[in-house]
């Protein structure tokens, strides 16, 4: 994974996120300790790259979020990772009887690693990134582990199969040319 592919992953993750104006510096250090998990991960259990627009650069809290990942992705390259990080966005820590830890019930034996908020997402209310270490049974990444939704997301998309995206182009080569000779 390059530069670029890190800091796109970690834009699609956190390009919502606004500091609290009581502590701005909780979403630096919070895209710090994502970047960890991303790079140790190589992008698994992240959300598809994104890169900004042009007009989303201009938009200066879209800009300083683009640049808070490129430093973010930068200063995790210098810092050892753990391959087994889990991270929640979230008000609270998940309690024992949220659904949360019945989807991951390694959560449970896991310890909380790091929290870091409050983070303003999308308007919405405070909310703050847990980092767990040892999430048993989930891999890296978010909780609920996004495995299961892109592994959905990838069957629905037929041209991601290059055998099944020909016999679609040749399908339709094929309509095409007999819909214009009973056309003529």
């Amino acid at each position: 994974m390059t530069d670029e592919e890190g800091v796109a992953i970690l834009f699609a993750e956190t390009r919502e996120w606004r500091p609290d104006l009581n502590n701005p510096e909780q979403v630096r250090y919070a895209r710090r300790a994502l970047a960890r998990g991303l790079l140790m991960s190589e992008g698994r259990g992240f959300l598809p790259r994104r890169w900004p627009t042009p007009t989303d650069f201009g938009d200066p809290e879209t800009l300083a979020a683009w640049r808070g990942c490129f430093v973010a992705i930068r200063l995790a390259q210098r810092s050892i990772g753990s391959q087994t990080l889990a991270f929640y966005f979230g008000r609270n820590p998940p309690s024992e009887d949220d659904d949360l830890c019945k989807k991951a019930p390694g959560l449970k034996e896991a310890t909380m690693r790091e929290e870091f908020g409050p983070i303003l997402d999308g308007g919405g209310a405070p909310g703050k990134l847990y980092v767990y270490d040892g999430v048993k049974g989930t891999g890296p990444g978010f909780l609920p582990f996004r495995g299961a939704i892109e592994s959905s997301a990838k069957k629905r998309n037929y041209f991601r199969n290059p055998l099944v995206a020909t016999i679609i182009i040749l399908i339709c080569l094929a309509l095409f040319r007999l819909i214009s000779n009973l056309a003529f």
